[in-house]
């Protein structure tokens, strides 16, 4: 299985490298569009005003105020807003695991220390096992950031949880 993230974890002046691998994966029946031959089905960008298809070169993005009415953003009004991504899942706070609702988690995802990290992500686990503490942080990931969970799962230090909670 492939690691969907690596970076490290880091609090203080402790910086623990990672990967991130999917704890759960969805299965789901897909199916394809087909006419009654058995073809596949093509949908087409329509403009219903010009009366015309529409090339993927001419489109944008809008955001509506009003009735047909749009603020259409450019390529670069989304660069300008985009997440630094700094390959660093940013502890802001240890708290007690009682103080997390599991209803509040999204999804989960295992934690696996890269080889330089193996110590200090073993005394890491062990420390949050003892105290019985959650570590709540920060990461970006594919442009997005996400507050996030670490938690000691089981017994071994390598199963350790990450996990999203629920965005509003």
């Amino acid at each position: 299985m492939k690691a969907i993230w690596k970076g490290s974890i880091s609090f203080g002046l402790v910086n623990i490298p990672i990967k991130i691998y999917k704890a759960t994966e969805s299965k789901t029946l897909s199916f394809k569009t087909l006419d009654k031959e058995g073809h596949p089905i093509e949908y087409k960008r329509w403009c219903p005003i010009c009366n015309r298809e529409v090339d993927w070169k001419e489109i944008k993005k809008g955001f509506k105020v009003s009735k047909d009415k749009y603020v259409i953003l450019e390529k670069e009004d989304f660069e300008k807003v985009k997440l630094r991504t700094t390959r660093t899942l940013e502890i802001e706070e240890f708290v007690d695991a009682e103080q997390i609702d599991p209803i509040l988690i999204e999804k989960s995802y295992y934690i696996v220390p890269e080889e330089t990290g193996v110590k200090a992500y073993s005394l890491f686990v062990e420390a949050l096992r003892v105290a019985n503490k959650i570590a709540i942080g920060k990461v970006v990931i594919r442009n997005k950031e996400y507050l996030v969970v670490i938690r000691a799962y089981k017994k071994r230090f390598s199963d350790v949880r990450f996990t999203l909670f629920a965005r509003n």
